[in-house]
């Protein structure tokens, strides 16, 4: 049964999946000087679902209305994907009675967090503010609660990440004809810029692209991680992306060298690292997800 209660400030919510279903977004606020971004959230999955710049139609991720949000957040926003030796984990994704999962509600931010057996995951999500571009930040905790040193195989972030200019109609109306415009670059830096490579209009007239969507993990060492943007890399042929096929059955040097679909298609938004953990031991990492007006600006922040 759930528990709700205030900790200071922090409206906590316990086995938060569980709880009445409700909807909310973080606080648009990003300063005189900022770019707002909007961010819709519910107690279901990892949480965070649609978010982008504007309003819904320039969205960075799919925007849904709430009873088709709570519905597809669980499994086409932000996803983990954990293996220790020959076991497999997906925090936060379905039920699961020997886990504790716990939300706790800020006024600028909010977090997660799934305390299991083997592992603790802890998420927390908030906004860039006093910045020319919009963007997401998640912070990610990985704390190891085996009495063992153990090395932790993670694949943390997002199935789908749109270009700039693709509008939520586009998506899901004319996904594989916009698809053709798509175009990753920068992924040899570790962090990908996603855009479109023409003008998509109607109209006789054909301009470069320059705005995109841009993304990078960077850890508590202050090193990028390792990026996934095509998802035949970590699902395979499985086009419900319920499981990472690859990521599961493939050793974790011949994962990350796989070959990456970059044009033509949709892509991810995954991080991935091997890291070995002492017991009681924790690893952190931030990601930044964000719309950008030139590629310049996404590679300068």
């Amino acid at each position: 049964m759930s528990k709700y209660y205030f900790l200071g400030d922090t409206f906590v919510i316990e086995d938060f999946q569980h709880a009445k279903t409700f909807a909310n977004f973080l606080p648009a606020i990003a300063g005189c000087d900022g770019k707002p971004l909007w961010a819709f959230y519910a107690n279901v999955g990892q949480a965070m679902g649609g978010f982008g710049v504007t309003s819904k139609d320039t969205p960075i991720t799919p925007f849904d209305s709430a009873q088709s949000a709570y519905q597809n957040i669980p499994i086409k926003s932000f996803r983990t994907f954990i293996k220790v030796k020959n076991k497999h984990y997906m925090p936060f994704f379905g039920a699961n009675k020997d886990v504790n999962r716990i939300m706790k509600v800020d006024r600028s931010k909010f977090s997660i967090e799934e305390q299991a057996k083997e592992y603790t995951y802890s998420i927390t999500y908030s906004t860039v503010s006093h910045k020319n571009y919009a963007g997401l930040i998640r912070k990610v905790t990985l704390t190891n609660n085996s009495n063992k040193t153990k090395r932790f195989d993670v694949v943390d972030g997002l199935p789908i990440f749109f270009p700039n200019g693709l509008s939520n109609y586009c998506y899901k109306e004319l996904v594989s004809l916009m698809a053709a415009y798509c175009v990753v670059t920068n992924l040899e830096k570790k962090a990908p810029f996603v855009k479109f490579k023409t003008s998509t209009a109607d109209n006789p007239i054909v301009s470069e692209s320059i705005t995109g969507n841009g993304f990078v993990s960077i850890d508590q060492y202050d090193k990028k991680l390792n990026v996934i943007v095509d998802p035949y890399s970590v699902f395979n042929s499985d086009s419900s992306w319920l499981s990472a096929y690859n990521f599961i059955n493939c050793s974790y040097k011949d994962f990350v060298n796989m070959p990456q679909q970059t044009e033509n298609k949709l892509p991810c938004a995954f991080s991935t690292f091997s890291r070995v953990i002492k017991s009681g031991e924790s690893y952190s990492f931030i990601s930044l997800y964000g719309m950008f007006d030139t590629f310049d600006i996404f590679k300068n922040n």
